[in-house]
């Protein structure tokens, strides 16, 4: 994000922030038996904008108390948002139907999404509207397998022709 060490580097860290500046103030106050169950119920009843969003929104008591329990565990590091652990992979795809798709792509370059779902759906190997062609398109491009290569290293386009 930017060079200054005053600002968050990535989207991460800026979450980190955010959630310290909730639960940072009760995070440092001594209290007695009961308070900090008060303290979270009012951080519950505020609304909060976080970074990169426009709205505002409330968090729950279980969300604010886990934040408060991490922050004190493991400081600002604690607090970053871990990623997904499905990333990188379309989850509307099982591994049959990727490797599929993926032996289709190599087999025949030059096909496009549409066709090849089509045809998937023809022969009854994919049910219809079972994995739009956006993911697909995703799945060739972490593969490595984009459309239109062809074995001469010619790429012709739709408009184009053989002869004119």
């Amino acid at each position: 994000m930017s060079q200054d060490p005053l600002r968050p580097r990535d989207h991460a860290e800026a979450v980190a922030l955010f959630r310290a500046e909730i639960v940072g103030a009760i995070s440092h106050r001594e209290m007695s038996r009961g308070e900090l169950a008060l303290a979270i119920r009012g951080l519950a009843q505020s609304r909060y904008r976080p970074p990169g969003r426009r709205a505002s929104k409330q968090f729950g008591i279980s969300t604010l108390e886990r934040w408060y329990y991490a922050y004190r565990r493991g400081g600002l590091e604690a607090l970053r948002p871990s990623p997904r652990s499905d990333r990188g992979r379309a989850r509307e795809l099982t591994d049959p139907q990727r490797m599929l798709l993926l032996d289709i792509r190599r087999e025949h370059p030059l096909a496009t999404v549409p066709v090849i779902l089509r045809t998937l759906v023809a022969d009854g190997r994919l049910a219809k509207d079972a994995v739009s062609p956006s993911t697909v398109q995703r799945l060739y491009r972490e593969a490595g397998l984009p459309r239109g290569h062809r074995l001469d290293g010619h790429t012709r386009l739709r408009w184009q022709a053989d002869h004119a």
